[in-house]
């Protein structure tokens, strides 16, 4: 239901000229990627958030494998 409501809401936004972006994740529960960190779709999710935080900040964002390595790194995937 919320996932609708979103999809609903980000194309009235899109009607109306705002830069949108949308991910999902296709058979994926709510907040997958906090619940279970070792699916690969969690690794794409986390490759998206990036890259979502640099189009939200306006700035380019590495490529997904530099991204993947970092959150690698970093223990969140």
């Amino acid at each position: 239901m919320i996932r609708d409501d979103g999809l609903i809401y980000g194309q009235l936004l899109e009607d109306a000229g705002v830069n949108i972006r949308v991910d999902s994740y296709s058979g994926q529960v709510h907040a997958h990627w906090a619940t279970y960190p070792t699916l690969a779709a969690t690794s794409k999710a986390n490759i998206d958030i990036m890259k979502s935080i640099g189009w939200l900040l306006g700035q380019k964002v590495d490529s997904d494998e530099t991204i993947a390595k970092a959150v690698e790194s970093a223990g969140a995937g």
